[in-house]
């Protein structure tokens, strides 16, 4: 059962990070790095890239979205893991965790210390389609919401008796889930069609800036698909 109220605590962004300022195309072009390195990757590189993001984690301080998302998984992530150990040899199985868990964490830096204005701003730069633009972030700005939905949700149908847990009642939680969702969507439409959220570009009140600890964690994703790519032996 996923944990709705850790979950909707790990998607809050730190706008007190000191990777909130930086280039959102910088952090998530290292994010994309690094799943395509963990990809191709053999399990001693996939373990550099995982002290390398945690060391992110720590300089962005995003350490407790981190616990709090893996806090909403943890009577997911046990089963997965039993079921991917019996399956494999335990190697492959260490190196598959890894890159789960790896990859996660590096999104989930990236959202939490970027705001989705000058994710939003940058994308138009490099002239993706305003209207991609406008729906990917308001897609993304309703998750929080659909969670919180969800949380209130569970806990009036569990006061009902409705709802007590596990996959019963879970066909009329869905159900109240997706007209709340429904809902409130058509109100949040209104309103930024009225403030025109989707028409034609829009002016910023600040610039976007690259700073040096985004390009030195950047140099270091890279160095990790070269890494993948050449493989560990000639370096370890």
């Amino acid at each position: 059962m996923l944990d709705i109220k850790s979950l909707l605590q790990a998607m809050i962004p730190n706008r007190k990070s000191p990777l909130y300022e930086d280039h959102p195309l910088i952090k998530l072009i290292g994010a994309f790095i690094v799943l395509i390195a963990l990809i191709i990757c053999q399990l001693e590189v996939a373990l550099f890239m995982a002290i390398i993001i945690l060391v992110e984690s720590i300089v962005g301080k995003v350490l407790s979205n981190i616990w709090q998302f893996f806090r909403s998984l943890r009577y997911i992530l046990p089963p997965i893991g039993i079921i991917v150990f019996l399956l494999y040899p335990l190697e492959r199985a260490t190196l598959i965790l890894v890159r789960l868990i790896v990859g996660s964490i590096a999104f989930l830096n990236v959202y939490a210390t970027t705001r989705m204005l000058d994710m939003e701003q940058a994308l138009e730069k490099i002239k993706v389609p305003i209207y991609l633009i406008r729906t990917t972030s308001l897609a993304i700005r309703l998750i929080p919401l659909s969670i919180k939905d969800a949380e209130q949700s569970i806990e009036a149908l569990s006061l009902r008796g409705i709802y007590k847990g596990g996959f019963r009642g879970a066909i009329p939680l869905l159900a109240v889930i997706l007209a709340n969702s429904l809902d409130r969507t058509e109100f949040l439409t209104e309103a930024l069609v009225a403030k025109y959220f989707l028409m034609g570009k829009r002016k910023y009140p600040w610039k976007l800036k690259i700073t040096m600890l985004g390009i030195i964690f950047l140099a270091l994703k890279i160095s990790c698909l070269i890494l993948a790519l050449v493989g560990p032996k000639l370096f370890f």
